[in-house]
């Protein structure tokens, strides 16, 4: 009886980590993709990945927040600007969102909206971390 009792709860127990698993897989291995896209410039190519990843996982801040930055890097400012909002309407606490969105503001000439991004990362971060000191690097140099 134990046995039968052990093989069941191992049976549902790799049936739902299987299924479970494919889904989340195809999502990490796009995100992936499109990371690796981002990291050789095709910033157009990552949207195409990233665009159904947001239809299908739309509560995904790191999914938007790739969608603001290829934007951006693109120069589409009011997408980017979108994609960004919602990445942060997600998770209002996103590091990169925050960071994206400052550097966004500087690109755009809002310095002082981009303060407010470090104001954010400063509050996030009381010990410091990348985010920060990188925005709080482009503001300093910002040129307008």
């Amino acid at each position: 009886m134990k046995s039968l009792i052990l093989f069941a709860v191992l049976t549902l127990g790799f049936a739902f980590a299987e299924g479970t698993s494919s889904d989340e897989s195809q999502t990490n291995e796009s995100y992936t993709q499109a990371q690796t896209l981002i990291e050789s410039e095709d910033y157009q190519g990552a949207i195409d990945l990233l665009l159904p990843l947001a239809e299908t996982d739309d509560q995904n801040a790191d999914v938007f927040n790739l969608l603001g930055y290829s934007h951006r890097k693109l120069e589409k400012y009011d997408e980017a600007l979108e994609y960004y909002l919602t990445a942060l309407e997600l998770d209002p606490n996103h590091l990169g969102a925050n960071e994206y969105l400052g550097e966004l503001y500087l690109e755009t000439d809002q310095p002082d909206k981009a303060a407010e991004r470090v104001a954010m990362l400063e509050t996030l971060c009381p010990d410091g971390c990348e985010e920060l000191t990188e925005l709080q690097e482009a503001l300093v140099a910002y040129q307008p």
